[in-house]
C-alpha cells in the first residue's frame, strides 16, 4: 500500500465524517443539554454502532439484511422514525439546540440513544458497504480482515473529529449564549435537520 493509497483513503474518511449529520447534530444536541460527560457516552453509543455496522459488513451480513426488503424496510422506518421525532421534538421545545441547559442523563441512557441513531440509519450500513470495498486490494488474500481494518480506521476518524466536536461545544454554546436569536434560529434549522434526515430514509431504496 503506497502513501497515495493512504492519503486517498484518509482524506476520504476525513470528508465524509465532518459532512454534517445525524450523529453531529446528536452530539452537539446532547452536549449543550445534558453537559459534555453525556454527549461523550451518547458519542460512545455512535462509536459501538459505526462498528456494528463495520464488522456487519466486514462478515456479509449487512448484504443479507438488505437481500431482505422486510428487514431493509423495518430498519428504515425504525430510523426514520426515530429521527423525525427528534426533530420535532427539537422544534417544539422551548430550550435552544446551542444554549446550555445542563438536563442531567444517565450514562446509559446516553449511550442507548447514540447507539439508536446510528445503528437504525440504513445509510450507514450501505456507506460501508460502498465505501470499504473501494479500498480493498485485489490480491489481499483475506479481504474480510481488510475490510475490517479500513471500517476500523474511518471509525477512529470519526472519533477524534466528535472528540473535537464535543470539547468545543462548550465554547460553541457560549457564543449562542451572548446571541440568543441566532441559537434559537439554528435549533429551528437543525430540528429541520433531524426531520429532512428521517424523510430520506422514507424514500431510501433497497440496492
Amino acid at each position: 500500500m503506497t502513501i497515495e493509497y493512504w492519503f486517498a483513503f484518509l482524506s476520504a474518511a476525513l470528508l465524509i465524517n465532518i459532512t454534517p449529520g445525524p450523529d453531529l447534530l446528536f452530539i452537539l444536541s446532547k452536549s449543550s443539554r445534558s453537559g459534555r460527560l453525556s454527549a461523550f457516552w451518547g458519542a460512545v453509543g455512535l462509536w459501538t454502532a459505526a462498528l456494528t455496522h463495520v464488522s456487519a459488513v466486514a462478515i456479509g451480513l449487512s448484504a443479507i439484511i438488505f437481500a431482505s426488503q422486510t428487514m431493509f424496510t423495518l430498519i428504515k422506518y425504525t430510523g426514520a422514525a426515530y429521527l423525525i421525532w427528534l426533530g420535532i421534538k427539537l422544534f417544539f421545545s422551548s430550550q435552544d439546540l446551542l444554549i446550555p441547559a445542563q438536563i442531567k442523563e444517565g450514562r446509559l441512557k446516553s449511550f442507548a440513544s447514540g447507539f439508536l441513531v446510528n445503528i437504525s440509519n440504513p445509510k450507514a450500513a450501505l456507506f460501508f458497504m460502498a465505501f470499504l470495498p473501494m479500498f480493498v486490494q485485489s490480491d489481499d488474500a483475506h479481504p474480510q480482515i481488510q475490510m475490517f481494518i479500513l471500517g476500523i480506521l474511518v471509525v477512529l476518524v470519526k472519533v477524534l473529529i466528535e472528540l473535537l466536536l464535543i470539547f468545543c461545544s462548550s465554547y460553541i454554546s457560549g457564543f449562542f449564549a451572548r446571541h440568543q436569536n441566532s441559537g434559537k434560529i439554528v435549533s429551528r434549522v437543525s430540528s429541520l435537520f433531524f426531520i429532512g434526515f428521517g424523510l430520506q430514509l422514507i424514500i431510501l431504496r433497497r440496492p
